[in-house]
């Protein structure tokens, strides 16, 4: 039996800011190669990236952008309004960065100078064997995995509110857990009257997590958010 998807998913969050791409590769084999062994795999893997919404985490504040919608003036202009010189009305001109009757920054200002991004590469298979040497007797290897590579990157532009304070974040993590399994399983009966079922079995699970991450402070140039540019 053979079976094998590849599948491609992509959405835009209900914030401006969040969205999610991901790639899937399926495949599935079981094949019989003898009339006492068989032998199978599954396996998974995935590619993720994808972006949350800034402030996303903090309900009740004003930089939340579905809170400050509840809590703002209504008359508050996302735009600046443009008059001419005796005070009429000419229409919207660029976006507001501060909101000066409400003592705030615009959150769409404060998503923009703030860009992070996550990408996950992860993996999920498994393997067995089995055989049935004689008959009522069944041994079967089983191995599984499950691991990833998970990767942030986010920073904060030397611009108002951070002037001389810009900030680039990398963080990175590497997880795996083997997951091996072992069994033997032996059926027989005696006088067709006594049914005995014999099992003995093995487990071991092997895991490891490793994190490292990297903050570079007091950034002063917008061009250069590199870590090798800080000070």
């Amino acid at each position: 039996n053979y079976f094998i998807s590849l599948g491609h998913y992509t959405a835009d969050g209900i914030m401006d800011d969040s969205s999610m791409r991901r790639e899937t590769l399926r495949s599935n084999l079981e094949t019989k190669i003898t009339d006492w062994m068989k032998v199978g795999i599954n396996l998974n893997l995935s590619y993720q990236k994808y972006r949350t919404a800034a402030f996303g985490t903090t309900a009740n504040s004003i930089y939340n952008k579905a809170h400050a919608a509840l809590i703002l003036r209504p008359d508050q202009t996302f735009n600046e309004i443009l008059k001419d010189d005796n005070g009429n009305f000419m229409g919207y001109g660029d976006r507001l960065n501060y909101f000066s009757d409400a003592g705030s920054y615009n959150p769409y200002y404060l998503s923009d100078i703030q860009p992070s991004k996550k990408n996950m590469m992860r993996v999920n298979g498994n393997t067995y064997v089995n055989i049935n040497p004689i008959k009522g007797l069944n041994i079967r290897a089983a191995q599984a995995v499950e691991a990833y590579d998970f990767r942030t990157t986010s920073k904060v532009l030397p611009k108002k509110p951070f002037q001389g304070a810009g900030k680039a974040v990398e963080s990175f993590q590497r997880y795996y857990s083997f997951t091996y399994t072992n069994t033997a399983e032996y059926k027989f009966n005696i006088a067709s009257q006594h049914h005995i079922n014999a099992l003995i079995g093995q487990e071991s699970i092997i895991t490891k997590d490793e994190r490292i991450a990297a903050t570079a402070i007091k950034m002063t140039n917008e061009k250069l958010m590199m870590m090798s540019a800080a000070p």
